[in-house]
Parts: C-alpha cells; sequence; structure tokens
C-alpha cells in the first residue's frame, strides 16, 4: 500500500599487490642505495543499509534511511636495502605488517507536510560515524633470519556528524516563492597516535608493542565544530523562458580542540547567491550566476 521497504546487503573481499624499486643517488651523482619493496594488502568488507518510505496520508509523507559498513585488512610488506656505498655492498632486510579496520554507519530520516494551498514544510535530521584503526609494526631481519622489531605506530579516528535541518516554503505572488529554514550541525573529529622505538633509553611498554614509548605532540585531540545556518531562498519564474533564483545564507560556526591542546575559534558569514536563468531554445539555456563561496574545515 503506502509503505516502500527495501533491504539490500553487500560483501566483498579485496586483494592488492604492489612491488616498487627506488634508485637513489647523492649530491655528487655517485650510487646511494637499492630498494625494493613487495607488499601486499588483503582484506574483506561488508555493507548493509536499508530505505523506508512511508505516505501517512495525501498531505505528509515520511522516510527513513540507515547503513552499515565494516571492513578489516592486513598490509604486509617485505623491504630489501642495498648500501652502494659500501664495498663491498651491505644487504638490509626489513618486514612491516599493517592491520587496520573501518567502521561506519548513518541513520537519516525525513518528513515532508504540504497543505491545500500548496505550502510545504519539510524537516530532516542525519547522525552518522566513521572510525578508521590503523597498526603499524617494523622489524630488521638478521642474516640467520632473527628478527628486532625497531617501530611501533598506532593511530585512529572517529568522525561523527549530527545534522538537523527544517523550512518552510510558500507562495508569495504567481510565479513567486520563499523558503525560510535553518540548519544546524555538529562536527567531531576524535584522533589518536602512539608511537615506540627500539631504545636503549625508556621503558619498554606493552601497550607499544614491548618498545619504548616516544611522545608526540598533540597525540591526542577532540575536534568540535558547531554550525548554524538561517537561509532564505526566494524562487521568481519571471516568464515561461526566464527565472531567477536569489538566496542568502547566514553561517555562524564555533570550532573548539580539547585534548593535548586546547584552542576555540569563532566565525560568521553571509553567503549571498544569485542564479538567472533565460532558455533561448528547449535546448540552449544561457545562466549567470553571483555567488560568494566559504569552503567547511575538511574533518
Amino acid at each position: 500500500g503506502a509503505l516502500n521497504f527495501q533491504l539490500s546487503a553487500r560483501a566483498g573481499e579485496v586483494y592488492m599487490q604492489n612491488l616498487s624499486k627506488e634508485n637513489s643517488i647523492l649530491g655528487d651523482f655517485s650510487p646511494n642505495d637499492l630498494i625494493r619493496e613487495e607488499s601486499a594488502t588483503q582484506g574483506d568488507n561488508s555493507t548493509l543499509s536499508t530505505n523506508l518510505d512511508y505516505q501517512l496520508n495525501g498531505n505528509s509523507s515520511a522516510r527513513f534511511n540507515a547503513q552499515y559498513t565494516e571492513g578489516d585488512g592486513d598490509t604486509k610488506l617485505f623491504r630489501h636495502t642495498t648500501d652502494l656505498k659500501l664495498v663491498p655492498n651491505a644487504l638490509s632486510l626489513q618486514r612491516e605488517e599493517s592491520p587496520s579496520s573501518i567502521e561506519n554507519w548513518e541513520v537519516g530520516g525525513d518528513y515532508e507536510y504540504n497543505n491545500a494551498r500548496g505550502d510545504r514544510f519539510k524537516i530532516l535530521a542525519i547522525s552518522n560515524s566513521f572510525t578508521r584503526s590503523s597498526m603499524r609494526q617494523r622489524w630488521d631481519v638478521g642474516p640467520d633470519n632473527t628478527e628486532t622489531k625497531n617501530l611501533f605506530l598506532d593511530s585512529g579516528s572517529t568522525t561523527r556528524e549530527r545534522i538537523v535541518r527544517g523550512s518552510y516554503t510558500f507562495d508569495i505572488l504567481p510565479g513567486q516563492d520563499i523558503e525560510l529554514g535553518a540548519e544546524r550541525a555538529q562536527t567531531i573529529l576524535n584522533s589518536n597516535l602512539a608511537l615506540a622505538i627500539n631504545s636503549s633509553m625508556g621503558t619498554p611498554s606493552a601497550a607499544h608493542g614491548g618498545l619504548v614509548p616516544i611522545p608526540v605532540a598533540n597525540a591526542n585531540s577532540q575536534v568540535e565544530e558547531m554550525r548554524y545556518e538561517p537561509f532564505a531562498i526566494h524562487n521568481w519564474i519571471i516568464s515561461p523562458r526566464m527565472s531567477l533564483e536569489t538566496s542568502i545564507l547566514y553561517e555562524d560556526s564555533e570550532i573548539t580542540q580539547s585534548g593535548d591542546v586546547s584552542k576555540k575559534r569563532d566565525f560568521s558569514f553571509v553567503k549571498p547567491k544569485v542564479d538567472f536563468r533565460y532558455d533561448l531554445t528547449p535546448t540552449i539555456q544561457l545562466r549567470g550566476t553571483i555567488e560568494k563561496v566559504v569552503e567547511q574545515l575538511s574533518f
């Protein structure tokens, strides 16, 4: 009847093999070294998603969407380095392992209401999270295949978003309507980094792969942005071949960082836009746009 429902699942395997060769020379053009790397990555990922659409009545409808994805992979690398500065040439071998994983989920929904006059009210909400983790360990391989670990690097990050947006659209004159609305968005990034090396200075830690932890500046951090955007959009159909859209958006946001470093900054922008379109023929259109663009920070 009024309900539409879709459920989908997908699973896949990933395999990638890479061979790289690097020859380097010194500033006087004499040979420095030769590096050969062989790496292979093997992993899998799966995704489950659903979409729900329900027509409540002749005037209102609602939709719901959700998705969950997870995956992991393991990269194994062997490095052969030949030192050409020594005679006879010296060969060193290293081995690395770098397991990684991701987890991502998102849920969202919207509700729309249309009254008898043609006015439309719409509200939507979205929440998501993306987590990525990676651990890198490196060993020196001796002539008798004995291994000595010399590097431990563990990093991870989680990005979360929560967005709510509402708008109301209504006619003001024949061929003209106005949309008024606002959006609230919260973005949070948590990141961490742990580094350890093989050193005689310091105390080895089991949590750091049995190596000596090394302090890293700003290794643990949380960055949060709170953003508010009220907006107004005016649409005017001047003639069957000519239309004009004018909009103005005001952004007010605050970005804070906590953890090893504490900072805070405030931003505010007015972003106007004018878009004019004229249809010369059914297949040829002239368009002119004047717009102020302010890019969001990348998380």
